[in-house]
């Protein structure tokens, strides 16, 4: 069995992309 981290990195993987977005639009 593979370990769950990649099914929990792939539902997370949305929020990253939310937060990042936001560090950048604040730095710019």
């Amino acid at each position: 069995m593979e370990t769950p981290v990649s099914s929990i990195s792939w539902t997370l993987a949305p929020w990253n992309n939310m937060l990042l977005l936001k560090h950048k639009t604040r730095k710019n």
